[in-house]
């Protein structure tokens, strides 16, 4: 019998079983610049270690409000560490404590459970778009590695969409309604192929995408496309407008309602184009669709030019040529949180700069 509220404390992965898939390495690729003060800048890090962790005797618990830090209980530890993601507004908000630290109170008898006969993976998503991709979609290849049924949170309509190209993986998930405890005699977690903090991604995540999430038409990359920001609240372009009609007349299509577009369809834009100018933002995630050799010109906050955002690592692995300029900070958005984070301010574009950066990669 659990009790209304148990103490326990971090614990430390080392002390579980462990299987390592794949030995994370050295990451190093350049993306280009125009119209900043140098011609480039080099990325290096080195990548997460892909690990599959297997822990038995320990109910699972589904985390935070969204999934957050969710983890595995056992002799009075919480494991949770390098499988799910954290934030300081997952460590805050959640119906099982009120402040994850390395000892708090975990709050479980008032919570539903869900009890499983045979091994589990357990697969609890935060449901955000560059992590869904990025991060959980690859973990698959490591489930593919065992049968046991993939124990997962409510899954949106887009990411339902999604897993219509794993059929193997669709017919193995239960989604469960969450917050939730989860037993199982054994539970299976898997580290992610990315490190959240600044979006840096392991070579072999992109691949895995590129390999799977496959288009419906064969056709070479001839087209010219603009994928706006227009319905996001943050990275939005105040001068939009001006830009599409430049755009237009340089020969571009704009896709002002991509969000809405099914995954098959964004897939097929993105493969069929040469060129891909947007403002830095989840769009540019199936840049993973794009053909060797094509081209992504982005816009961003002139203070995150060097920073890792995500999109240009999943290029960099399967041979895409990555641009990036200036856009001049603009009016702070609805996440900017009243400045405070000022990369999520929107974003004023020079045409004729825009120009000048069309014209040096034509």
């Amino acid at each position: 019998m659990i009790s209304k509220s148990m103490r326990v404390k971090k614990g430390s992965n080392e002390d579980l079983t462990s299987i390592t898939h794949r030995q994370g390495e050295q990451r190093n690729y350049s993306v280009n610049f125009l119209c900043y003060t140098k011609d480039q800048h080099e990325f290096q890090y080195i990548e997460k270690s892909s690990i599959e962790y297997i822990i038995r005797d320990a109910f699972a618990v589904s985390g935070s409000y969204v999934n957050g830090l969710w983890g595995m209980v056992r002799d009075g530890k919480y494991y949770c560490d390098h499988w799910s993601k954290d934030s300081k507004v997952f460590r805050k908000r959640s119906d099982f404590w009120e402040e994850i630290d390395t000892e708090f109170e975990l709050y479980v008898d008032d919570k539903p459970s869900a009890s499983y006969d045979t091994p589990v993976n357990l697969w609890f998503t935060i449901g955000e778009y560059w992590h869904w991709f990025c991060e959980d979609i690859p973990v698959l290849e490591q489930m593919r590695t065992n049968n046991f049924p993939i124990i997962t949170n409510q899954l949106k309509d887009w990411q339902r969409d999604s897993l219509k190209f794993f059929p193997d993986i669709e017919s193995r998930l239960v989604e469960i309604q969450t917050p939730s405890i989860v037993y199982a005699p054994e539970f299976h977690a898997f580290t992610y192929p990315a490190i959240s903090l600044r979006g840096k991604t392991s070579h072999w995540g992109p691949e895995f995408l590129h390999k799977n999430f496959t288009p419906s038409i064969s056709k070479p990359a001839t087209e010219k496309v603009y994928i706006s920001r227009g319905d996001a609240v943050a990275r939005c372009v105040e001068n939009e407008e001006e830009v599409k009609n430049y755009l237009r007349n340089q020969g571009f299509t704009c896709y002002d309602n991509f969000s809405e577009m099914t995954i098959q369809q964004k897939i097929n834009v993105f493969h069929t184009a040469k060129l891909i100018v947007a403002p830095t933002g989840a769009n540019l995630t199936h840049c993973h669709a794009m053909q060797p050799g094509s081209r992504v010109l982005d816009f961003n906050h002139e203070f995150e030019l060097e920073e890792e955002c995500g999109w240009n690592s999943i290029a960099a692995a399967i041979g895409v040529d990555w641009y990036t300029f200036p856009a001049i900070t603009g009016e702070p958005g609805p996440r900017s949180g009243k400045g405070k984070k000022r990369k999520n301010n929107h974003l004023i574009v020079d045409i004729s700069k825009l120009h000048r950066a069309l014209s040096a990669i034509s």
